[in-house]
């Protein structure tokens, strides 16, 4: 089954091989907006938590491996830095993958589907999930040589000695088989969410979750004579996660969608040929789809500013993080240990974000402003809402987070400063994230990439080095700098969405979808 908005704006679900009406007892039309919107939220923040607990869970692990047959003359600390290096270069690339490529997936699907047009939100699957396989390819030899980036980047002087050298070069190389299966999980993921699918993908990701951490306890620690593998099994954990998550959601695709998934993947022709479709009844119009030889450069012209603004922000992180490599061990386990807390708490927020993003794109594709206004508001509501526990979660459990991914006193007090700074900051940050989902939602990524760019490289950075070493605050003077920094972001973001020109929006969207 799959939902759509129909020309009056219900909601509407068939059964794709009946074309049975589902519809009974829906609320429509003036509850629309919030429901529909709610119903996309809850789903998508617990789906967020449990993919970002699958870096977190890694780190967790790695915090308190005390020793590998593999490197036995490395502890905690040191097991934690190395993975926080190599997890952060992971991240300064494949930024292109889970922000760009896949985000112009959800951005261009969602806006395909508020038009009725079946056709077109399979193309922007398959178009999208074949430049994300290709981009594998030169982000996959980055991985590769992770050591030799992460040492010319950060010498032994800054944080990362021979030691840690070794550790990076073999765990960064045996996650490379990992990168495929996360990339299109995330493609896939992005096409059904923005379909308002999200049930599946929440059962997906909260097994895949359990899964990941019990692969973790295994392979690492081990359980009887099964396992125990140390070191060398938290890279097995982390490739076969994503491998069990592409697995469930393709069985899911093909079972529900079977003509859809074949001509998402093998093309229209063959899919025809296969399942002799000429017509099958459905919630979305068949449509026509984007023409063949403009959907690559319609699709690239999302999927390269995202990718653009997402490398912006996220290397503004990494460099700062290698910043307090440059302070020492200590600081650079506790700045990464507390990056992790972080993004495992706002996967509420990412997932206001992601069902903001959807909605508006669904709103904006049925010529609807209004309800796009709208939700955008029910947004900004709850995400101040989440943000001002998240404020006094950092501060009241200030002395407790740093355990959860170290066993070091040291690590435990520096990360007891950071919350103090942290809390407050973050309600700023609920503004910042609901505007860029409004932004995204109407396919307005340039936008996005030069707020990103001014804020993180022109003010964060720069800040950064200047209150941490030039002042001498420190760690806590990074934070200080990431938060000026974010605030510009915000002050941009905010500024192009009060000033959107909703009718030339949506006449941008329907030029898209009506090119023949």
């Amino acid at each position: 089954m799959y939902g759509a908005l129909d020309k009056d704006d219900s909601l509407l679900l068939l059964n794709e091989g009946t074309g049975e009406d589902l519809t009974a007892g829906l609320v429509q039309d003036h509850d629309t907006p919030f429901r529909s919107w709610i119903k996309l939220v809850i789903p998508g923040s617990l789906s967020s938590f449990c993919r970002s607990s699958l870096g977190m869970v890694a780190t967790a692990f790695l915090g308190h491996l005390q020793a590998s047959s593999e490197f036995p003359q490395a502890d905690s600390t040191d097991f934690l830095a190395a993975s926080a290096l190599t997890f952060s270069w992971f991240a300064a690339t494949n930024i292109i993958i889970f922000y760009g490529t896949a985000n112009a997936i959800s951005v261009l699907c969602s806006q395909a589907f508020g038009a009725n047009d079946e056709r077109g939100v399979d193309t922007w699957l398959r178009v999208g999930a074949a430049t994300t396989l290709a981009a594998c390819i030169p982000i996959g030899t980055c991985y590769y040589f992770s050591r030799s980036v992460i040492q010319a980047l950060l010498p032994e002087s800054g944080g990362c000695n021979e030691l840690c050298g070794n550790i990076i070069e073999v765990y960064s190389r045996r996650l490379i088989p990992a990168l495929p299966p996360r990339a299109l999980y995330a493609c896939v993921s992005a096409y059904f969410s923005a379909q308002n699918i999200v049930l599946p993908l929440l059962c997906i990701d909260f097994f895949t979750m359990f899964a990941n951490i019990f692969l973790n306890y295994l392979l690492i620690y081990g359980i009887g004579n099964v396992g125990g593998y140390g070191f060398r099994g938290s890279a097995l954990a982390t490739v076969g996660s994503p491998c069990i998550a592409l697995l469930l959601v393709s069985i899911y695709f093909f079972r529900t969608r079977p003509f859809r998934f074949a001509r998402v993947f093998t093309g229209e022709r063959c899919a025809r040929w296969v399942f002799g479709r000429s017509g099958e009844a459905g919630a979305l119009d068949e449509g026509t789809g984007p023409k063949k030889s403009s959907a690559l450069c319609q699709y690239l012209s999302q999927a390269v500013p995202l990718s653009i603004g997402g490398t912006v922000e996220e290397w503004q992180i990494q460099i700062i993080l290698f910043m307090a490599g440059a302070l020492g061990e200590a600081p650079l386990s506790a700045f990464s240990g507390i990056i992790s807390v972080f993004l495992l708490l706002t996967s509420v927020n990412y997932g206001i974000m992601s069902a903001t993003t959807v909605k508006v794109g669904n709103y904006v594709g049925a010529k609807d402003k209004d309800r796009a206004i709208e939700t955008i508001k029910y947004a900004f509501y709850l995400s101040f809402i989440f943000g001002t526990g998240c404020c006094a979660g950092f501060i009241l459990f200030r002395n407790e987070i740093g355990k959860i991914f170290s066993s070091a006193p040291t690590i435990w007090h520096l990360t007891s400063e950071e919350c103090w700074l942290i809390g407050p900051s973050y309600i700023l940050l609920c503004a910042f994230f609901v505007s860029m989902a409004a932004l995204e939602g109407q396919a307005r990524a340039t936008e996005l990439s030069i707020s990103f760019l001014v804020g993180a490289w022109f003010v964060s950075i720069p800040m950064a080095y200047i209150f941490a070493f030039t002042l001498g605050y420190g760690l806590i003077g990074l934070w200080i700098g990431i938060i000026i920094g974010y605030l510009v972001i915000t002050l941009f973001t905010i500024y192009f969405y009060l000033n959107s020109e909703w009718d030339k929006i949506i006449d941008a969207s329907q030029a898209r979808l009506a090119q023949q």
